[in-house]
């Protein structure tokens, strides 16, 4: 509690912290044991000269305990090769060299020039097999060390990145995902892409990719992508751990062809778990084993272009192994220059823009317009005769203007109005596409009676055959509207908004309906 305390008055207690420690041995060692502590922890400190310094000088301490705190605060700060890593070094070796040096003594130099050290810390780790087998936690360091210090190394020496030009020699199956009722949608998106398609579950979508691997921008439902890995046994047996199972999967033929198709320099993977959490020992346990037996494809948590994400929820014999690329560059919505508060993600109005259809004829009406995203994304869709968007918020339409701008559509007309009375010309409107207010969007009240003014309104502009394609926060309630209102439903869907769910609904309005 009291370190807490004074993390909180930050920088400025640097001066005192400084002078408690360089009292030599006045101070017990229990307290300047958590000095070190303290100084590593305040902000911005491993660009502190002064306290770089004060704790390189505790490497010489006479007490075990002060040193040991000393060689893991500067592992935390110290950079590749620097003074702060040499004396680190120094201490590693002659602790070693002691015959009986305390064992937490040399495991913390081994954490700590896993963090900061080099070819020479290698060197010295590589004579520490005696300790290392009979002291399974230092052996554990030690790969963990061994493992830090060489990806540091290979990311100067060996920059990598995806080419999304390429084509896999042979088709692949891909998993993409969407927004949880979504799923048919971009089920549909990716069946004119690449041939064929088939929706696993409300959010998953299974295809086949034979050509570029950027085509896959073409859906603009999908949220991300991954390729399904095989599980070859005969690589580990049977697998008996989820530590057998990635490297079966990881070690299949088919997987190195995939990683190699889209690799340009080192192959490099991070590890991520499907049900969260990071599972520290488990992904420290599996990065080791893959660098034994796939050096290849070494792990790299912070600048790797693939990403190993697992399932296990149904253990270790039935994992799920999927990889996932890392840093590609998403061209479809780099339109969206601004935004305003609970704005549509884009993926959500380009799926409205999709399941209202499209006709060369349409005027198109987002009564509450947002950000522009919808009338974007129907714009973007296909050919069109005028877009008009409406909005309360003036923030809202200037938000809307600039990135419709910015997407390049043309023919497009914003106003400040109510949706429940704007009139863009009755029985002109074609199509209406929408996401109207709902949660965080409604500041106070009732939104019933706000939604049953609307719909009413909207189906007198609509044109006889006109469609109004939107999220329903009250599905129920509005679809009694709708309906008294001579439309009839033709689509409809649940989506979870993540918190909430909604429904979307496509409505056209009957013919010969006033």
């Amino acid at each position: 509690m009291t370190e807490r305390a004074i993390l909180r008055m930050g920088a400025p207690v640097e001066d005192a912290l400084l002078r408690a420690l360089a009292r030599d041995d006045a101070a017990p060692a229990r307290l300047r044991q958590r000095l070190i502590r303290v100084l590593a922890r305040l902000p911005q400190a491993e660009e502190r000269p002064t306290v770089r310094a004060a704790l390189t000088r505790r490497l010489e301490d006479p007490e075990v305990i002060v040193r040991r705190a000393a060689a893991l605060a500067l592992g935390k700060l110290a950079a590749p090769a620097s003074a702060e890593a040499d004396a680190l070094l120094q201490l590693a070796r002659r602790s070693s060299a002691e015959e009986r040096a305390r064992p937490e003594l040399v495991r913390a130099c081994v954490e700590a020039l896993g963090k900061c050290g080099g070819d020479d810390a290698l060197a010295w780790m590589a004579t520490l097999d005696a300790r290392a087998a009979a002291d399974p936690e230092l052996a554990r360091l030690r790969e963990q060390a061994a493992l830090r210090i060489k990806r540091t190394s290979r990311r100067d020496d060996e920059p990598t990145r995806l080419d999304d030009r390429r084509a896999p020699p042979e088709p692949v199956d891909v998993i993409a995902r969407c927004r949880p009722g979504l799923s048919d949608i971009l089920k549909e998106e990716l069946e004119a892409l690449c041939g064929d398609a088939r929706a696993l579950d409300s959010s998953r979508v299974l295809t086949r990719l034979r050509g570029p691997l950027r085509a896959l921008w073409g859906a603009r439902s999908m949220l991300s992508f991954a390729f399904p890995l095989p599980v070859d046994a005969t690589i580990t047996g049977a697998p008996g751990t989820i530590q057998d199972a990635a490297l079966a999967a990881l070690g299949a033929p088919r997987t190195r062809a995939l990683v190699e198709t889209w690799t340009e320099g080192q192959a490099k993977f991070r590890v991520a778990w499907a049900r969260g959490g990071s599972r520290r020992a488990e992904t420290w346990a599996l990065a080791a084993a893959v660098s034994r037996a796939l050096p290849w494809f070494p792990n790299d948590p912070t600048q790797s272009p693939w990403e190993l994400v697992i399932d296990d929820a149904r253990g270790p014999r039935d994992a799920r192994f999927e990889l996932r690329p890392r840093g590609l560059e998403d061209p479809r919505f780099a339109y969206r220059v601004d935004d305003v508060p609970a704005a549509s993600h884009p993926t959500i109005a380009a799926a409205l823009a999709r399941v209202s259809g499209a006709s060369p004829d349409d005027i198109v009406w987002d009564p509450f317009a947002g950000s522009g995203l919808e009338l974007i994304e129907r714009g973007l869709l296909a050919p069109y005769r005028r877009l008009i968007g409406s909005d309360l918020d003036d923030d809202a339409l200037t938000v809307a203007r600039r990135n419709l701008e910015a997407a390049g559509v043309t023919k497009f007309e914003l106003r400040r109005a109510d949706a429940r009375r704007y009139q863009p010309g009755r029985n002109q409107v074609t199509s209406i596409i929408t996401n109207p207010p709902m949660g965080r969007r409604v500041a106070r009240g009732d939104i019933g009676p706000l939604l049953d003014e609307f719909l009413v309104h909207a189906a007198g502009l609509l044109a006889p055959g006109g469609r109004l394609t939107w999220l329903s926060p009250l599905p129920k309630r509005t679809r009694r509207v709708c309906e008294a209102e001579g439309l009839t439903l033709e689509r409809a869907s649940q989506v979870d908004m993540g918190g909430f769910t909604v429904e979307l609904q496509r409505w056209r309005k009957r013919r010969g309906h006033r």
